[in-house]
């Protein structure tokens, strides 16, 4: 897979796990006392889309997972099995080579608001309701 399929495909699924997330975080209580859910749910969402991916996707570069292509890989095997010194990982370099801060924040954005969407509503109106 490419590395924007990759990016996709973790954003989809940040989105959920944030949705999800975020049901838990804010108890579904306080709007009972009158405080307001969705400022704060709204602030989670935009931090999470905002701030979350960068630590992922260097994670993800750091395992190679993202960011490596087959001929790259195959040329760290040789390097290991001749003792060869490994290149150093550098945030720098890792975000040129998968195409900067702009190509991490705009891959994947409706699919995340539609799965923190689905999921935060998903879960707040039929599991929810059940575990309290």
């Amino acid at each position: 897979m490419e590395d924007e399929d990759k990016l996709y495909w973790l954003k989809m699924i940040m989105g959920a796990g944030c949705g999800i997330i975020s049901i838990f975080i804010f108890p579904q209580s306080l709007s009972k006392q009158g405080v307001p859910i969705g400022w704060y749910r709204l602030i989670w969402l935009l931090v999470s889309w905002l701030l979350l991916p960068f630590p992922i996707v260097l994670i993800g570069m750091r395992l190679g997972l993202l960011g490596m292509t087959e001929k790259e890989k195959r040329k760290l095997e040789e390097m290991e099995e001749r003792g060869d010194e490994l290149p150093k990982f550098t945030i720098k370099g890792a975000l040129k080579k998968i195409g900067g801060g702009k190509f991490i924040l705009k891959t994947g954005v409706g699919a995340y608001f539609f799965w923190f969407m689905f999921a935060s509503t998903f879960v707040f109106t039929l599991v929810y309701p059940l575990l309290v």
